[in-house]
């Protein structure tokens, strides 16, 4: 018998970000953007309490990319 642990990468995602959050410095802010295809709220009420900036849906345009990195990078 093997052991084994699948996950999805959706909660790979929100674990490395807790993880990220968990490890910064006063003062430090490391930008996270999600970029997935789910369109449930629920998905995007979860990556912003595990601290991501912003979650971009599938199909998304280069503009809104552009949009969300030029207002991540004033912060």
């Amino acid at each position: 018998m093997v052991e084994t642990t699948l996950t999805n990468i959706e909660t790979v995602s929100l674990e490395a970000t807790q993880i990220i959050r968990s490890k910064e410095q006063e003062g430090e802010h490391i930008p996270i953007v999600a970029l997935t295809a789910q369109t449930r709220k629920g998905t995007l009420v979860s990556c912003l309490a595990v601290g991501m900036d912003d979650v971009l849906v599938k199909p998304t345009r280069l503009e809104k990319i552009q949009q969300v990195i030029e207002l991540l990078c004033r912060n």
